[in-house]
């Protein structure tokens, strides 16, 4: 293993990089010496402390950032990860940390939210790092620099107990090669990229590599690789990885049917198994034969499954799926051997906690080194378990909790009598059933075709509506706006040949109605009117009301139709409206498409339905989404176009929550028609406990007339819906 070492005055610096892994990660840096850190413009200088050195972060209305540097020396070329070991004894003051590497004329740099207080390690992977200006190269690094910001006045301080380079003995393996596509290959990062977090929330050491490093014989040897979505792996990666296990690396394997992986692990590949109903694969229970530590069952919603069974002497089932019921079935989903574990589907994001707590279980049953964190993470998650209780304090009593539902069938298909029963248990006033899409609809529409899943259900509109009221909870029907992804493939083409869709300014089909052709407003407001006049619920919610990026739209039609407005020709099309002369005035006229639809939906829901209430769920960051996606959402609740909004203040921390919503109460007419969304349950994963109640908090501390959830599933339910009030 190779050492560069710099000394600066009285410190060592140490910086490790390694070609030959080990397990565990480096040591990292013992601070022990006087400091040289040199504190940038209007910062306190860094002190020596105890355990490290201490960063004095004193912010105000003029300092919003601090930083501190300090001149290294170091090739870092061979490295994977960045560990820094740091203490922060408040988050809610401090909303992120910044790591900057000098080379050359620029840096590397990663940014990362400082989510909860106290001890915590953070895991900076080289192959995340953005770059400013033009870094020489990662065998030069010449500086380091480290900076927290806030836009919160406060007087903090942040104190660094190490920070180390190298790669750990625990390899996640991002899926590039083996995805050979873009969806799968999105998919493959995505996971890797969740599993990375978890174990960094559980501060256990680990490095991203991708499949390219284990195909070179960059992988020396390890102690745990794991294999998160790598769907097509060649032979020669099998290859390596089979000398790898040779040498004693343990593998974890998500969802693979390679036979050749599968012999190496002791199992037997089984069949594809695929679900068209909801519920078939809900979670799945560990038996006894689990290692210490993992819970004794985890949510998780899935789709397929890909079976495989106990083959070698040394390999045995440890838990199986079960379905919505709570049912325990046959299936396997979890097979674990002397060689490693196999998962028969991916990890999602829901349920997280659980699910940290099962991986770091199952690194420690793999990696004695592990263990002392794994004690540490269980610890930490029963104290923190132990002593949370729901805020019952300033709760209006008429304070609006509403929860969105991504199916637009419940939580139990079928039976929507019990999903209002349970919600109306746990205190929520409203739910948001997403039953209606561009092209597609959960019930019998004369405009738009019924989606395919939900038919063996019946009326998803209907029943939601008829359950809600008798369990007294509001419905808010969710319609989807100009976005086609639930549209049969047969209605895309149609709409396509009509010239109906949207284009980007490389001419490129986009699956969303453009939003300026008359067609499609009357096509999405027939709709609209249709399930309101049909069911009479007490809102309409408009999603997706915008365009899909900036990119869009540059279609036939809306160079004609601008073109009418402007009362002359575009010279350049596209060139001149994206970014030419007649830039400004089509970006009004863009977003005006948006605003004008907003105004119609308003003035004929007051002839069919005058009480219900017009919402939408909205981008946070006021008014950069009216430039960038024409949602001028700042404007709707200034001159009432809509009863209420719902920002998805989807933030990962409280404070950057915080700082969001105050600015948005702050609008024209925020203060009573914001009410904030909330990603409890996102894709990536769910918050924490603590993170969820702290958000509440803060939006009723600040007058908040009320919030909505995302999402309904049976990870909100179990473990979030009972925090929301006593």
């Amino acid at each position: 293993m190779k050492n560069n070492k710099s000394w600066i005055g009285a410190i060592a610096f140490l910086i490790i990089a390694s070609q030959e892994i080990q397990a565990g990660f480096a040591p990292v840096l013992d601070l022990a010496g006087n400091t040289t850190w040199q504190a940038g413009p209007g910062t306190q200088a860094a002190v020596k402390a105890a355990n490290g050195v201490k960063f004095p972060c004193v912010f105000n209305a003029q300092t919003a950032r601090a930083y501190w540097d300090l001149p290294v020396a170091a090739d870092l070329s061979k490295a994977a990860t960045i560990e820094m070991d740091l203490s922060c004894p408040d988050s809610d003051a401090a909303q992120s940390i910044g790591l900057y590497l000098k080379s050359g004329d620029g840096w590397y740099v990663w940014i990362s939210p400082i989510v909860k207080s106290g001890r915590q390690k953070f895991f900076f992977q080289v192959r995340n790092a953005s770059t400013e200006g033009k870094p020489a190269g990662w065998n030069k690094i010449t500086g380091v620099r480290i900076s927290f910001q806030s836009n919160t006045p406060a007087d903090n301080f942040m104190l660094l107990h190490g920070l180390a380079a190298g790669t750990s003995g625990i390899i996640i393996v991002s899926g590039t090669a083996s995805a050979p596509d873009n969806g799968e290959r999105g998919v493959a990062q995505k996971t890797a990229a969740r599993i990375s977090k978890w174990l960094e929330d559980a501060g256990v050491a680990h490095s991203v590599l991708d499949d390219g490093d284990i195909t070179s014989g960059r992988v020396r040897s390890a102690a745990i690789i794991i294999l998160p979505y790598n769907p097509h792996l060649s032979d020669r990666e099998i290859g390596h990885l089979e000398k790898l296990s040779s040498g004693g690396s343990k593998l974890l394997v998500f969802y693979n049917t390679n036979p050749r992986l599968a012999e190496l692990l002791g199992v037997r590949l089984g069949k594809y198994l695929s679900s068209t109903a909801p519920g078939r694969w809900a979670g799945f229970a560990f038996n006894r034969s689990a290692p210490e530590g993992i819970p004794g069952k985890i949510i998780q919603e899935s789709g397929n499954i890909f079976t495989v069974f106990p083959e070698s002497e040394n390999a045995s089932t440890i838990a199986f799926w079960q379905d919505s019921s709570g049912r325990t079935l046959t299936d396997p989903a979890w097979v674990l051997s002397d060689k490693g574990a196999w998962m028969t589907h991916i990890l999602m994001g829901e349920d997280s906690e659980k699910k940290k707590m099962m991986l770091v279980a199952l690194l420690a049953h793999f990696a004695p080194g592990v263990r002392y964190e794994a004690r540490q993470f269980l610890k930490s998650y029963d104290d923190r378990s132990s002593g949370i209780i729901a805020p019952s304090q300033n709760v209006n009593k008429n304070e609006f909790r509403g929860v969105w539902d991504h199916s637009g069938m419940g939580l139990y298909p079928g039976d929507w009598e019990k999903t209002c029963r349970l919600l109306a248990r746990h205190s929520v006033t409203a739910v948001f059933p997403n039953v209606l899409w561009a092209g597609a609809a959960h019930f019998p529409s004369e405009h738009a075709p019924w989606i395919e899943k939900s038919k063996p259900y019946g009326d998803q509109a209907a029943q939601c509506v008829r359950a809600a009221r008798s369990a007294g909870i509001e419905v808010h029907l969710w319609k989807v706006c100009w976005n086609l992804a639930m549209a049969p493939a047969a209605v895309r083409e149609s709409l396509r040949r009509e010239g109906r869709l949207q284009k980007n300014s490389r001419g490129e089909t986009r699956d969303w109605l453009c939003p300026s052709d008359p067609a499609n407003v009357k096509l999405e407001l027939n709709t609209i009117l249709e399930a309101l006049g049909r069911y009479g619920p007490d809102g309409i919610h408009l999603d997706y009301i915008r365009y899909p990026d900036g990119d869009a739209c540059y279609c036939a039609g809306c160079r004609a139709r601008f073109e009418q407005y402007a009362g002359k020709p575009v010279a350049r099309w596209p060139a001149d409206a994206v970014s030419g002369a007649r830039r400004e005035s089509y970006t009004t006229w863009r977003k005006a498409q948006i605003t004008d639809f907003v105004r119609q939906v308003r003035r004929e829901m007051k002839k069919t339905k005058p009480a219900a209430r017009l919402s939408a769920a909205v981008y946070p960051k006021y008014p950069e989404c009216a430039e960038s996606i024409g949602q001028d959402w700042g404007l709707w609740l200034k001159e009432g176009a809509v009863d209420f909004v719902c920002p998805m203040n989807y933030f990962p921390s409280t404070s950057l929550f915080a700082e969001t919503l105050s600015h948005q109460l702050a609008m024209p007419n925020g203060a009573k028609r914001v009410y904030p969304g909330i990603g409890v349950t996102l894709d990536e994963g769910d918050i924490n406990k603590e993170t969820f109640i702290g958000q509440l908090r803060v939006l009723r501390e600040r007058g908040a007339g009320g919030f909505v959830l995302f999402d309904l599933n049976h990870s909100l339910a179990e473990n979030f819906l009972p925090l929301i009030i006593k």
